[in-house]
């Protein structure tokens, strides 16, 4: 064996003994105050689309074309004016 075969030889065998007695199942939970942070989250993220949502809601009913008495009014006496 020349020094670039015992290199692949040496790195292969110590890749195999690390993946052998790498433990194969982990004893994990999920904290209890990690369901705590998951509500909350959904929560903020209701709150926050329903603020974005009033905050825009007249320019997302003008861009729908529902425009308000008030508005078509107006636009109606320019008509005549003009």
């Amino acid at each position: 064996m020349d020094a670039g075969n015992r290199n692949i030889f040496s790195v292969s065998l110590l890749f195999i003994l690390y993946v052998s007695t790498y433990p194969q199942t982990t004893h994990a939970y999920i904290d209890l105050g990690t369901g705590s942070i998951i509500v909350q989250a959904v929560i903020a993220a209701i709150f926050g689309a329903s603020f974005a949502v009033r905050m825009y809601w007249q320019k997302l009913k003008n861009f729908f074309g529902s425009h308000s008495k008030e508005q078509k009014t107006n636009d109606e006496q320019n008509k005549n004016v003009g």
